[in-house]
């Protein structure tokens, strides 16, 4: 029913991947997202796992993960989507799945980076203080997406969040994966202007406090500076937001 080898491409969607090209087909009156390996696609995944292990060590973590094609594939199936919605974390509808690509249904939106550079102070930590409570209930779970960055949600007129990507799902993560996760995010929107990253950051860390408990270890912070540097370009604010903690500090 889905033939990924369409005459016609509407048009390149706008969403960047290290390891995938995502386009948008017309198919009669429905849009479907279609995910399709990129060239060199073991040597791009080995290349993230080399820099999630620098990222531990330097941390002072003990850490590492390899995921196997398989298992990352399983991370995108329907089981999983269908446990990540059990606990609110919605992704868009998978249609079909193969070895190199993947069908999803188009859902209209923009993604959280350019969201929150682009929306009011108070929609913007509105939308964080609930991926801050997603990101906590993924942790209650004992999972994490290892690589949690804004670009990675997409944000509807409604201001109704989805998650686009769950690949790299870890199962059964250690405390240094749930960094990655807070790390990553925070670090994604570190290149926002000042006083709309310290109330994003609050926000964020509130709506994670409300469903843990727990308060944020520094290696996450720590995690957040290092990731910042490839996620967040803009280094007139990326350099001297590294130094925001909780509350300022």
């Amino acid at each position: 029913m889905f033939n990924t080898n369409l005459s016609e491409i509407k048009r390149t969607l706008t969403y960047r991947s290290w390891h995938r090209k995502v386009e948008l087909y017309q198919m009669g009156k429905r849009k479907v997202v279609i995910k399709k390996n990129k060239k060199l696609q073991l040597l791009r995944s080995l290349i993230l796992w080399l820099s999630f292990y620098l990222a531990s060590v330097c941390s002072l973590s003990s850490s590492s993960i390899i995921l196997s094609a398989c298992v990352m594939k399983q991370n995108e199936e329907r089981e999983t989507r269908n446990e990540l919605k059990k606990i609110e974390i919605y992704t868009p509808n998978l249609h079909a799945i193969k070895d190199h690509h993947l069908i999803e249904e188009f859902v209209e939106g923009t993604d959280l980076y350019k969201w929150s550079h682009s929306s009011n102070l108070k929609s913007a930590c509105r939308i964080a203080y609930k991926v801050g409570c997603m990101t906590g209930r993924l942790h209650e779970k004992n999972w994490a997406f290892i690589d949690n960055k804004a670009q990675n949600y997409l944000v509807t007129k409604h201001e109704r969040i989805y998650r686009i990507d769950t690949e790299f799902l870890q199962k059964k993560c250690d405390n240094f994966q749930k960094y990655m996760d807070i790390g990553t995010f925070l670090g994604s929107l570190l290149d926002l202007q000042r006083s709309k990253y310290e109330c994003i950051l609050q926000s964020f860390l509130d709506g994670y406090d409300k469903i843990t408990c727990k308060d944020v270890s520094l290696k996450a912070f720590l995690v957040r500076n290092m990731v910042s540097l490839l996620l967040a370009p803009k280094y007139g604010n990326t350099i001297p937001n590294m130094w925001i903690g909780p509350k300022g500090e």
